[in-house]
């Protein structure tokens, strides 16, 4: 018994013949089942001419040794790989958690969660968001993290967060860090820097009191010395 490709099965029911047990077993053994809750591998493109509909595979697994193509979407209520990489060329990728649609509750959240340690002194897994290079005179793509609010009329509120639960946040690309609304800190603040430079400081006389201490600075009031120049 053995898989044979539709020339070879047509082959055993040509009028006049007499089909055996063996052939018959082929003719099975060649197609697909899906009552069938094993691994089956189909050797060729596997090609569907449905319109607007859906085909439902329950309680099996499609496994493939090369590339799966779809020009629609693909929806999975749970993605499982080792390593998922999407090449989409000169197009993008968007990858989205559905929005709220029954008018009383929130939209979904998005998690991308790189897996965690339970070794003996293991690292956790990284997270890393690269965007594309530049060619040539070509500047490189941006990472962009949008946080929004209230969509819609009614009572105003806040726009979502973009939260860092960690140690640190750090930017080494030689790049800048540009807000447009503050920057605070619940804790203290260390920095170093080789040159700092303020602009669109204040004219006004500050309505907050307070001490600058630089490092360095003696507990008996001897500081260091702060330079501010004046055009």
């Amino acid at each position: 018994m053995a898989n044979q490709i539709k020339s070879v099965l047509k082959g055993y029911f040509e009028t006049g013949d007499t089909p055996s047990q063996a052939q018959y077993a082929d003719l099975i053994d060649s197609k697909l089942n899906l009552a069938e809750t094993g691994v089956q591998i189909a050797a060729g493109t596997i090609s569907s001419s449905i319109l607007d509909a859906s085909v439902s595979l329950k309680s099996i697994n499609i496994t493939a040794s090369n590339n799966i193509s779809a020009s629609g979407t693909i929806t999975a209520n749970t993605l499982t790989s080792n390593n998922i990489v999407f090449t989409p060329g000169a197009t993008s990728i968007k990858i989205e958690a559905p929005d709220e649609s029954s008018g009383n509750a929130d939209g979904a959240n998005l998690t991308i969660e790189p897996g965690d340690a339970f070794g003996s002194n293991q690292g956790g897994g990284n997270l890393t968001l690269n965007a594309g290079k530049g060619s040539g005179a070509g500047s490189g793509g941006d990472i962009t993290l949008n946080t929004f609010g209230l969509i819609g009329g009614g009572s105003t509120a806040n726009s979502g967060s973009f939260i860092v639960n960690g140690k640190n946040f750090s930017v080494t690309s030689g790049g800048n860090i540009n807000a447009t609304g503050n920057i605070s800190a619940s804790n203290a603040s260390t920095a170093s820097f080789g040159s700092a430079m303020l602009t669109n400081l204040p004219t006004s006389k500050p309505t907050i009191t307070g001490s600058l201490w630089l490092s360095g600075s003696a507990d008996d009031g001897t500081s260091k010395y702060l330079l501010v120049f004046t055009g």
